[in-house]
């Protein structure tokens, strides 16, 4: 009981007055650190069998669902209007399978540690390799002035899509395609 206690007084204090860090810092920073420290928490709370700890371990588990917040505006601003929807399930049925798996395993394995660590470890490993493949948001580098960084973004949006186009250094339009783009996503959303 105490361990959940800690982990949602965290998780609201992080939503009070942590989420402007994404705006300020990036989507990609901000997903390196706080999901960073969500593998260590995770594995604090497994490897350290000391009440403390654990409750320490959820207290910064809590802190962190920043990261989820984030990564549903990461996808938003990298996908394409029609497929946010799908994305969005996509990213939805990753927690809703781990937790069938852990229910069916704790029906017939009444020993948690193995689960629970070689899951942590598989998250870690996933979550290093998505951090090494995204870039950074084209829309939040653009609204900060960054426009090698948006084109930078662009470009290795087209080659993860394996397009060998690439929008040229010195092209102006950059900016006009992601206003087009919000304009056309609100006219979207008005017309629904």
């Amino acid at each position: 009981g105490s361990m959940l206690i800690f982990y949602s007084v965290t998780a609201g204090l992080s939503g009070l007055f942590l989420f402007t860090i994404p705006d300020r810092w990036g989507r990609v920073k901000s997903m390196k650190i706080f999901g960073g420290i969500s593998l260590i928490a995770q594995f604090i709370i497994i490897l350290i069998p000391n009440l403390y700890a654990r409750q320490f371990g959820y207290a910064l588990m809590g802190l962190c669902q920043l990261k989820n917040g984030v990564s549903y505006v990461w996808m938003f601003e990298n996908v394409e209007s029609p497929h946010k929807s799908t994305v969005c399930g996509l990213m939805n049925m990753f927690d809703t399978v781990s937790l069938a798996v852990v229910a069916i395993y704790f029906m017939y394995e009444p020993n948690w540690f193995y689960l629970e660590f070689s899951m942590s470890c598989l998250c870690a490993v996933s979550y290093i390799i998505l951090m090494m493949v995204m870039p950074e948001s084209a829309k939040w580098c653009l609204i900060k002035g960054n426009m090698e960084g948006a084109l930078a973004s662009f470009d290795r949006i087209a080659k993860i899509n394996g397009s060998k186009a690439r929008i040229p250094r010195d092209a102006l339009f950059a900016e006009f395609i992601i206003a087009k783009n919000f304009e056309l996503e609100v006219n979207q959303t008005n017309n629904q």
